[in-house]
Parts: structure tokens; C-alpha cells; sequence
């Protein structure tokens, strides 16, 4: 460090001149004792510091909001002799934002350690860590040497923080009698009538239809047995979600983590229910995205992209950006999510291309001005407004299981 180098050379020039002035014997001693004490130095700290390597651990990659994680700086390597502190900085950004922030890290290692920095997040998000640059000084800290980070740990290092996530029981998806759809996957939890898919074969009960027995089988086990169906699962189901356009940081992520929250409850529970559905938003440099959802997996890295969403840079109908790129596609049941201020423009623009499916908006703010547009949509739109202090109670009651919105099969 440059303050110590100048102690040092101050401390240099202060015997220099004792000695020239006073000729002291003894500090001409210190003095040349001090000139050479540098190198020594030197060549000790570069042989201690060989050999030592740091890396950047993220032991959990997936969080819940609130709960803390941990970012861990390792430092491999034996010190043969002991040496200063080791400087590390570390950037870090939120996947919504392209600004890195910096943070430094001073600590002494000794041998094999790790250090733990712990953090949690207010929001939902995703964030990035990054690892790139490290120093270790000698015990006076005069030099230092740059520490190598191996490659495979250069790379970005990652943090989910996903949003509560709320278990809806009942079976969301309305039939749909004006929209056919050829199912390509079929239910592995509920039967339905497509003769050419056998779900089960079971022992026959009273009130089983004559036209499912399985004669076949019958005859070879001596007792009858009939056949299950198989249900086709309707994949034409659609999530639209719109973030709007927002200058408020503060008010902008509040709605976003309401949206969030019953975009992965909604996404969720059609996952667990075997309902294959889409995903599918404009982001915020114009691009459509569109995922197809069909096991876990395929939500939970969907999620990951959609983490990294935030609101449009400016103010645009990203519903209508949308369909302009799939005006063709055809839905049974169609879920508009909207954070945007003006959300009447995106639920306009969903039922005049919606042809005969479900249409179902979901509002988090601009709620008292979409009240009043209410009438000039299809009485078969229909719209829930969420209040985003208590998105549990909302879900579990007013959406699902009880209120205006409970939805009974045909």
C-alpha cells in the first residue's frame, strides 16, 4: 500500500541523514540494516505468496425472498510464511440492471480457508456474482502480488430469489366447448374419453359402461375388467404477463413482486395439475418471448429468464408487440398478468385477438380506471383485482375457491 511505501522511505531518509550529519556508528548500522531489509523482504514474500489461489462459491443457488445466502471467497494454498492481508473485490449486479456494483474484501489468510459474506433480498430477482480480481500483500503490506483465479471459476456465479409461491387446489383451467384442440400429452392422474389412449385397467364396478370391457383381458383372468380413457391435456394455455413502464423503482418492484408471485403460483399449480401451458411476455428491448411449460423443469428455467425481466425502458403495448408476432395462435384460456398503469390497452388488444378462448385479466395497479372500462369488454371477460399486501387471501379465495370467479366445469 502506497502509505506504507512512503513510511518506509521516509523512515530510510531520516537515517540517511542522522547518519550523514552525526556519522553515528550505530546508524550506520540501522541504516544499511534498513536498505537491505527491502529486497529480503521482497524475495520472502514472493516465495510465501506461490502457489496461492482464490475462488468465489455459491453454495445455494436458489433462495426464497428474504431468507439469506451466502457468497464464499476460498483461498487454496499453503502459506509458508506469513504474509498480509489478501484484497479481494467482488461484482455483483441484479439481472434487471447492467450496472455492476463493487465490493472489496480485506482478509488474512492462513492455509486452507474459506470466508462467508451473507446477504438477503427485499425483492424477487436474480443476481450475478463475479470474481475478478484478487491481491495478497507481505506482512509490512509495501508489495503485492496479483493472486490468479482459475478460469473455471471466472465464469459469473449466480442467485435466484424467487417469490412466495401459493398452492392452488382447484383445477383452474375452464373447458373450453368452442375451441378444439387435439392434445398431443395425456393426464397421468385423471382419466377422460379417448378411446385411443388406455389410462388404466381396473376391476369392473357397478355403473362401468358395457362398451369398456376389456373382453380380452376378461376371459383370460375369469373376471371382468374394463378400460379407463385416456384425458388429453389442452397445451393451448396462455400466460401473458406486462410489466409496463415504470420511473418509481420503488413502486415498480412492488408490483412486479405481486406479479411474480401469481405468475409462479398460477405457473406452478398447471405444472403440478400435468396442464401444459405458455409462458409468454414482450420484454423490455422489444423482443417476444414465448415458453412452452410441460414438467418442472421446463418451469423452473423459464422462471430463471423471467427473473432477469424488469419494466420497459419506454412506454409501449407490449400486448399488441406480441401479437403482432403470434396474431395466428389459437387458445382455449388466456391469463393477461398486468403491472402496467394502463392496463385496459393489453386486455383490449388480448380479446380482439383472442378469437373464442377464456380470456381472464388480472390487475395490480390502474385498478380504479380499469373498473370503469369494465362494461365496454365481453361479458365473458373476466377481471380480478389483487391487492398486493395480501396476495394469499386473494388467491385462496376470491380466484379459486370462492367468490365471483369460481369456476365450475360444464
Amino acid at each position: 500500500m502506497i502509505k506504507h511505501k512512503l513510511a518506509y522511505i521516509g523512515l530510510l531518509t531520516i537515517f540517511w541523514l542522522v547518519m550523514r550529519l552525526y556519522l553515528f556508528r550505530a546508524t550506520a548500522i540501522l541504516f544499511y540494516m534498513l536498505l537491505i531489509f527491502l529486497p529480503m523482504i521482497f524475495l520472502l514474500f514472493r516465495i510465501s505468496a506461490h502457489g496461492i489461489k482464490v475462488e468465489l462459491e455459491v453454495p445455494v443457488q436458489v433462495v426464497k425472498k428474504g431468507e439469506r445466502f451466502c457468497v464464499r471467497v476460498r483461498v487454496q494454498g499453503k502459506n509458508r510464511l506469513p504474509n498480509g492481508p489478501i484484497v479481494v473485490w467482488i461484482w455483483h449486479r441484479n439481472c434487471i440492471s447492467e450496472k455492476w456494483k463493487k465490493k472489496k474484501l480485506t482478509f488474512y489468510g492462513e492455509g486452507e480457508e474459506s470466508y462467508e459474506l451473507f446477504a438477503s433480498s427485499k425483492y424477487c430477482a436474480q443476481y450475478l456474482f463475479l470474481l475478478k480480481k484478487a491481491k495478497i500483500y507481505d506482512i509490512f503490506q509495501i508489495f503485492s502480488k496479483k493472486i490468479p483465479i482459475p478460469e473455471k471459476k471466472y465464469a459469473q456465479q449466480g442467485i435466484t430469489v424467487l417469490p412466495e409461491c401459493y398452492a392452488l387446489t382447484e383445477w383452474i383451467i375452464r373447458p373450453n366447448p368452442n375451441v378444439m384442440v387435439e392434445g398431443e400429452i395425456y393426464s397421468t392422474v385423471k382419466s377422460g374419453d379417448d378411446a385411443s389412449e388406455i389410462f388404466d385397467i381396473r376391476d369392473y364396478v357397478p355403473g362401468d359402461r358395457l362398451n369398456r370391457i376389456h373382453w380380452k383381458l376378461t376371459g383370460k383372468l375369469e373376471r371382468l375388467m374394463v378400460k379407463e380413457f385416456g384425458l388429453p391435456l389442452d397445451s393451448s394455455v396462455l400466460i401473458f404477463f406486462d410489466l409496463g413502464f415504470y420511473q418509481n423503482m420503488e413502486e415498480y418492484l412492488e408490483y412486479r413482486d405481486a406479479l411474480f408471485c401469481v405468475l409462479f403460483s398460477l405457473s406452478e399449480t398447471l405444472s403440478a395439475q400435468g396442464q401444459v401451458h405458455y409462458i409468454a411476455w414482450n420484454a423490455g428491448d422489444g423482443e417476444n418471448q414465448k415458453h412452452k411449460i410441460t414438467c418442472p423443469e421446463d418451469f423452473y428455467e423459464t422462471m430463471g429468464i423471467v427473473l432477469r425481466e424488469g419494466a420497459g425502458r419506454e412506454k409501449a403495448d407490449r400486448a399488441a408487440r406480441y401479437l403482432a408476432e403470434y396474431e395466428q395462435d389459437q387458445y382455449t384460456s388466456i391469463f393477461y398478468l398486468s403491472a402496467d398503469k394502463e392496463p385496459w390497452k393489453g386486455l383490449g388488444a388480448m380479446e380482439e385477438a383472442r378469437k373464442s378462448a377464456w380470456l381472464t385479466g388480472l390487475f395490480f395497479c390502474g385498478c380504479e380506471a380499469m373498473r370503469e372500462r369494465e362494461q365496454s369488454f365481453a361479458p365473458d371477460v373476466k377481471f380480478l383485482y389483487l391487492d398486493t399486501k395480501a396476495l394469499e387471501e386473494e388467491l385462496n379465495t376470491s380466484l379459486f375457491e370462492g367468490g365471483s370467479l369460481r369456476w365450475q366445469e360444464n
